[in-house]
C-alpha cells in the first residue's frame, strides 16, 4: 500500500519532470528557430559563431561558479556536474576510480528535444561544452567521448580522467 506522502512525492516529482521537459523543449525550439532564421539570412557562419558564443558563455558562467571551489579534484568536478546539470538524464557509472570515471548516459532530454525538432546539429552545442567545462574547472581534467545520443547513438559515453595517456573504452 502506498502511503499518502509517498503518493505526493511521486506527484511532485512528476510535475517537476513535466515542467522541466516543457522548459527544455521550449528552449530547444526557440534556440533552434533563432539560429536557423539567422543562418538563412546571414549564412552558415552564424551557426559557427552561435556554437562558439554558446560554449564561451557556458564556460565563463561556470568559471564564476568555480572561483570559490577550493577542491579542484575530479570528484569535486563530478559532484558539481551531477548536482544539477544532469537533471532529467539517465546514466550509470561504468568505472569509478580516483583518476578516472566513465559514465554511460542512456537518456538526455536535450537530445530528445533537439532530435524531435530536427536540429541535433544545434543541440550538439551542449555536448561540445563538456570538455571545455571540465578544463575550466581544472586544466588537468581530460574528457573523451566517442558516442552521443545527439548523433543518433544509443548512449553517450563520457570519460573524465586525469592524466595524459589516451584512454579507451
Amino acid at each position: 500500500m502506498i502511503r499518502k506522502d509517498q503518493q505526493e512525492d511521486k506527484e511532485v516529482k512528476k510535475k517537476k519532470e513535466e515542467s522541466q521537459n516543457y522548459i527544455i523543449g521550449l528552449m530547444a525550439l526557440l534556440y533552434s528557430d533563432t539560429i536557423k532564421h539567422l543562418s538563412a539570412k546571414f549564412g552558415q557562419e552564424v551557426i559557427d559563431e552561435a556554437r562558439k558564443a554558446f560554449i564561451d558563455s557556458m564556460v565563463n558562467d561556470a568559471r564564476k561558479a568555480f572561483q570559490n571551489k577550493k577542491d579542484k579534484s575530479l570528484k569535486s568536478f563530478l559532484d558539481w556536474l551531477l548536482s544539477g546539470l544532469t537533471e532529467g538524464h539517465e546514466y550509470e557509472v561504468v568505472e569509478s576510480k580516483e583518476d578516472s570515471v566513465k559514465f554511460r548516459f542512456t537518456k538526455c532530454p536535450w537530445a530528445e528535444y533537439f532530435i524531435k525538432i530536427g536540429n541535433p546539429e544545434i543541440g550538439k552545442f551542449f555536448c561540445l561544452a563538456d570538455e571545455p567545462l571540465a578544463k575550466a574547472f581544472n586544466e588537468k581534467i581530460n574528457f573523451k567521448r566517442t558516442m552521443t545520443i545527439m548523433d543518433g547513438d544509443k548512449y553517450c559515453n563520457h570519460h573524465y580522467f586525469i592524466d595524459s595517456e589516451e584512454k579507451t573504452y
